[in-house]
This record gives structure tokens, C-alpha cells and sequence, in this order.
């Protein structure tokens, strides 16, 4: 299959758009445009003809929305405008094919959002035989569906920056379901179904023949069954939501990076700005004291030699007996009223020791005024004294207080202002709030995986008490002449049924393999370390492992460039598996790449589909951005003279327009 022809009508920028593609001529076709230009809703322009959806994550959205806003602006009330998307298709083989969907709306009111749906459509016209024409389909749906299943849509039209979560745990049960579609081993996988429920009703069918304990062991046999489904649908709700949940946590993961590390580079932020308020602190706190010490200290420094002058008079008063030494006239005259020295001697009147006190107390008494003051002022003078002589040391300690919180401050307004440029960008409330979604979501999930391991442990006991059951029917009907015949048929429809799964597994493997055997052999032929890799393998549950040569599983590990390759090989794996080729259309698909691996991809692409170019050929379609068709991509491309489209978007109109490059 390939498309020959786009033509888009009032779809959101798209008001009028058509691209001729002349596979004849080339099977690459390159649109390059900047961002915002119009490539992703082409994409989606496509998706929707082929699908009814706009992505795989984008399932439900407003119709409305794809009403183009100047096809909108520019009808009055009570005008239709009509969304339309049509692509011709090349089946092979001389078959050709038109796919149109389109979405009619009514103008209601003056405003642009004023749009009432009015009607939706699908059409499809195919022409098998020249001498008769196109021919309408009846049920178009279904013609799409077989033509261009929608579960398999998604590996083929895809946004390449999501192509890390292409191998995701959660696609596989998609990618099993859409391969046995496409090899048409659904079909046995539906005998198996039928096969397996005729089985259920004839074991009832005996019960209900085996006289009353079998009638019993029948309604046993359908409660367990009718609590199997319930757990069965249940399941299903919770498998439901566990994806739902995988998809919330990869989005969040996808929307702002590595969240875990724009929060802890958010926690250092946040660090290092207390760290470099407390140093400015320190420092304000530092110049504070400075300033206190300066202003109590100052006037003591400008007396200092005044000071030392009325120390040295004070001692020589004191050599010179000028001035007594320090005492307490006070407690002199104590001593003699109580008649007792402190030492224990007794102060008899008129004896020596009395009179050796009275005399110290005659001696001084007639003391000048300022002698007593002298003597009273010479502890505060000490006291200034040792306040000046250890100036230096304080001014010293205090200014090295304020140069280390000014380095401090330094280092961390550095480090500040590196982090907040590498957190330019980033909303605070933005990432706590998708932290604070992604946290919630994350609980859900081990929420969710509990109650599925309990509910599927639930229902392999209800397999053992079923199976059980069943045994004791099967006894009793074999003792029961009328219910052997049952009993016969019963155990035919069990073999046959057994040989369908033994059949539908055999078929499945067989495919599997396939699949993996062609998506090695494509996979080795894009990537350089080809000895590095052994085969890659698809478990039973069809999820892609890729190991090394040591054994060990490094799928999620691979490079951006690898991850690439092994996408698009296994797009062109399923699409042989199929024996039926799709094309390929593809948004951004080098932009989580660097340049050298552009490059190197670029060539792999062009390299498979030269290796097909002979016969029917594949078809890729690329949107890229000018910085992914670079010149070393355009050289890579050269040999396969790709069409190169422009697409340009006018502001003033709200539209986007295309030109053709070469």
C-alpha cells in the first residue's frame, strides 16, 4: 500500500492542503518545517482518515477541535463547515483505493468556537477493474479495519519522540494481538474461544443428566464460572487502569525529564540560597559587632595614654604608701567592735593587736577626696586597660568573621546562580505539582499490581475448585447409564478443544519466532555493533528483549540511536510479517538524536528501503525540522531522490501552506 495523493480541508491549520506523491519516483517523501509549522497535525491528519483517532494517547478529544480557526472566523452564522481528509491509495496490483472522512459542523453564533456537529462520515471507493470504476463500500469501517487494522496503526504512524516508550511492557499485548491479526491466527484463537465454551456447556450438560447430586455439582460448576468471570472482568478493569497508570507516570516522566532530578536539583537550589542568606547574615552580624565593639572601645583608645598616665600615679601612690592598699575601713572597724581579728586572735582594748588596727585606721583616715577616688577607680582602669591592650586581637577576629562570610556568600551565590540557570525553564509549581501527580501515581500502580496479584491468585483457585467440580461430575455421570452419551460428547469437544490450543500455540510460536528472526536480521543490518548483541529475542508474551553478548538484558539501556533503529526495524518487520506494505509516516523521527546518529540513521533508512526498492518498494513519509534535515541528512538521503516539501506557517491567517523544494 501506498498513498499517491493528500488532500486536506479546514483541518485546524490545514485549510486547504495537497500533496502529490508519485511513488513511481520515490518512496521517501520529506516535509521539513519549523515548529508549530503544521507537521504533527498532518500526522494526525492521517491518523484520523485511517482511524477515527488522532494518536494512540489521544484517543478522545472534541471534534470541534479540528475545525480549522480561520475556516471558523471566516463563516457567518448558519454556515457548514465541513472537516475533510482523503488520501488515495495504491494497493498494488493495478488496485486503487480513496479513503474520506469528514466531520460537518454548523456555524451557531458569532464566535468562532460557536460550532454545533452536525454530521460525520466515512467513505470508501475502491477500483478493482478499470472498466468499472470506483466502487462505494458498504461498510466502510470494516474495510479500513482489514486493510489498515487500528491496533497496528500506531507502529506506523508515530511521533518519534516518543519512540523511547515503543517497547514499553504495556505494548506488548498490542503487538500480540495485532501480529496474530495480521498472520490471521485470530481466527484459530477465536475456534480456540467457541471450542472452549461448547466445552463449558456440555460439562453442564452432563451435570444436568446425572441424576440430583450432578444437578447439584451443575449449579457448583456454573457459580464458580459465573465468579471466574466476574474476577476475569475485573481484572480487566484493574489491567485497564495499571496501563492508564503506566501512561500517567511515563507522560510525567516525558513532560518535565528526570523528575527525581530537578527535585533534588530544586533541593539544592533551595540550599544553597539558605546557605548564602546565612553567610550574608554572619557578615551583617559581623559588621554589627564591629561597629558596637568600634563605638565602645573608641574613646578608651583615644584616653589610652591619659589612662596609662592615672594607672602609673595610682601605683606609685601605692609604692610611696601615698594611698593604702585595697581595704575596707569598714571592716577594720568591725573587727574592733566585735573584739576578734579574722584570723581567730582576740582584740582586747589596748592591746597590740587592737592598736595595730586603730593606728591603720588613723593612718589613712585623712585621705584626700580624690586619693579614695583613685583607689576606687583602679579596677575599672585595669579592667579598660586589658579592653585596649586586647584591641588588635578583637578587631582581627571580627574582620576575619566578615571576609569568611563573604566567601561563603561568594561560593554560594555561584553555585546559585549555576543551578537556577540550569533550572531555567522549569516552574517550581509546575514540577511539584507533576511530582506531587507522578508520587500519587506511582502508589496507585503498586496499589493496583497488589490487587491484581491478589485477584489473579483468587482466580487460579477458582481454576482448581472448577476443575475439581468438574472431576466429581465427570464420576458421577460415568455411574449413570443415561449421561455416558453426554459424558462422550463432552470428553470429544475436550480433545478437539485441546488440539485447537495445541494448534492455535504451535502457530503462535511459529510466528513469534518469525517475528524476531526478521527483526534481528533487519535490526543487525542498521546498527554497527553487531558482534556486540546477541539475537534478539520475543518472550511468550510478545515483549521485544534485546541482550549482549554477556546475557544480559539491555533493551531500555539502548542509545538514542539504537532505540531509533530498532523501532523502525520493527516496524518493517511487521509489515513483512503482514506480506502487506504500509506506509510509513513518521513526526521528529531524528529528534532525540545527535547529529552523528541523524546521520547514521538516516542512511539505514534509505539503505532498507533500497534493498526493496525493486519490487513493490516501502513508502516512508518524514516530518522533520530544519535542524533534523540537516546537510548531512539531505546527503545521506541524496541517492533516493526524495521529495522535499516546505511547509510554512502564516501567521496573520492562521493557515499553513506548502511548497514543493525539489
Amino acid at each position: 500500500m501506498k498513498i499517491t495523493r493528500i488532500s486536506i480541508e479546514n483541518f485546524r491549520q490545514h485549510r486547504k492542503l495537497e500533496i502529490e506523491l508519485d511513488p513511481s519516483q520515490s518512496s521517501f517523501t520529506i516535509i521539513r518545517g519549523r515548529n508549530g509549522a503544521g507537521k504533527t497535525n498532518l500526522l494526525k491528519a492521517i491518523t484520523w482518515v485511517l482511524t477515527g483517532k488522532l494518536a494512540k494517547d489521544e484517543m478522545k478529544f472534541e471534534l470541534a477541535s479540528l475545525v480549522s480557526i480561520s475556516a471558523a472566523k471566516a463563516a457567518a452564522q448558519g454556515d457548514v463547515v465541513e472537516v475533510s481528509v482523503r488520501l488515495d491509495l495504491d494497493l498494488g496490483n493495478s488496485r486503487l483505493a480513496q479513503i474520506e472522512r469528514t466531520a460537518r459542523f454548523v456555524k451557531t453564533g458569532p464566535a468562532i468556537q460557536d460550532l454545533a456537529l452536525s454530521t460525520t462520515g466515512l467513505t470508501v471507493l475502491t477500483l478493482e477493474d478499470k472498466s468499472k470504476g470506483y466502487q462505494k463500500e458498504a461498510i466502510p469501517e470494516l474495510w479500513v479495519e482489514k486493510v489498515f487494522p487500528e491496533r497496528f496503526s500506531h507502529y506506523f504512524l508515530f511521533d518519534g519522540e516518543h519512540l523511547h516508550r515503543f517497547f514499553k511492557d504495556t505494548e506488548s499485548a498490542f503487538v500480540k494481538k495485532a501480529v496474530l491479526e495480521i498472520a490471521n491466527i485470530d481466527q484459530l484463537e477465536k475456534i480456540v474461544e467457541h471450542l472452549a465454551s461448547v466445552n463449558q456447556s456440555l460439562v453442564k450438560e452432563v451435570g444436568s443428566v446425572a441424576g440430583v447430586k450432578g444437578e447439584e455439582l451443575r449449579k457448583d460448576y456454573e457459580h464458580i464460572e459465573k465468579k471466574m468471570e466476574s474476577i476475569r472482568e475485573d481484572l480487566k478493569e484493574k489491567e485497564e487502569i495499571r496501563v492508564d497508570l503506566e501512561d500517567q507516570l511515563a507522560k510525567a516522566s516525558e513532560q518535565m525529564g528526570d523528575i527525581a532530578a530537578i527535585q533534588k536539583d530544586i533541593a539544592l537550589r533551595n540550599q544553597l540560597e539558605i546557605m548564602a542568606q546565612s553567610a550574608s547574615n554572619r557578615s551583617a552580624e559581623a559588621r554589627k559587632d564591629l561597629s558596637a565593639w568600634a563605638f565602645k572601645i573608641g574613646p578608651s583608645l583615644m584616653l589610652s595614654e591619659q589612662l596609662k598616665s592615672i594607672q602609673s600615679e595610682i601605683e606609685s601612690a601605692r609604692v610611696k604608701k601615698v594611698l593604702p592598699p585595697p581595704y575596707k575601713p569598714e571592716a577594720l572597724q568591725e573587727l574592733l567592735t566585735l573584739g576578734a581579728c579574722i584570723c581567730g586572735r582576740d582584740l582586747e582594748p589596748n592591746s597590740d593587736s587592737c592598736k595595730h588596727v586603730e593606728n591603720l585606721l588613723a593612718k589613712f583616715a585623712d585621705l584626700s577626696e580624690i586619693g579614695t577616688l583613685l583607689s576606687d577607680l583602679q579596677q575599672p582602669l585595669q579592667y579598660v586597660r586589658a579592653n585596649v591592650d586586647n584591641s588588635p586581637d578583637i578587631l582581627r577576629s571580627t574582620q576575619e568573621r566578615i571576609k569568611t562570610s563573604l566567601e561563603d556568600e561568594s561560593i554560594a551565590m555561584k553555585d546559585l546562580t549555576a543551578i537556577k540557570q540550569k533550572l531555567s525553564g522549569h516552574d517550581d509549581a509546575q514540577i511539584s505539582f507533576i511530582a506531587s501527580k507522578h508520587d500519587e501515581a506511582g502508589k496507585a500502580l503498586v496499589s493496583i499490581l497488589l490487587q491484581i496479584g491478589g485477584r489473579q491468585e483468587h482466580l487460579e483457585d477458582q481454576k482448581v475448585k472448577l476443575a475439581d467440580v468438574r472431576k466429581d461430575i465427570e464420576n458421577e455421570a460415568a455411574s449413570k447409564e443415561r449421561s455416558r452419551n453426554a459424558l462422550q460428547r463432552q470428553k470429544f469437544a475436550e480433545a478437539t478443544l485441546e488440539a485447537a490450543k495445541e494448534m492455535y500455540q504451535n502457530f503462535s510460536d511459529q510466528v513469534r519466532k518469525k517475528v524476531a528472526l526478521d527483526l534481528n536480521e533487519e535490526f543487525q543490518s542498521m546498527v554497527w555493533k553487531k558482534d556486540f548483541f546477541e539475537p534478539i529475542q520475543i518472550d511468550d508474551d510478545y515483549r521485544v528483549l534485546v541482550y549482549n553478548k554477556s546475557g544480559i538484558e539491555i533493551r531500555s539501556l539502548l542509545s538514542a540511536g539504537e532505540t531509533a533503529c530498532l523501532a523502525f526495524a520493527f516496524s518493517l518487520t511487521l509489515s513483512d510479517v503482514a506480506g502487506f506494505s504500509y506506509p510509513m509516516v513518521v513526526d521528529s523521527p531524528l529528534g532525540r538524536l545527535d547529529s552523528e546518529v541523524k546521520e547514521f540513521v538516516s542512511g539505514v533508512l534509505a539503505k532498507a528501503l533500497q534493498s526493496e526498492h525493486e519490487s513493490e518498494g516501502k513508502q516512508i513519509l518524514m516530518l522533520m525540522t530544519d535542524s533534523e534535515y540537516n546537510s548531512d541528512v539531505a546527503d545521506a538521503l541524496a541517492h533516493m531522490n526524495p521529495k522535499v516539501w516546505e511547509i510554512v506557517f502564516d501567521q496573520e491567517n492562521s493557515e499553513s501552506r506548502l511548497e514543493l523544494v525539489k
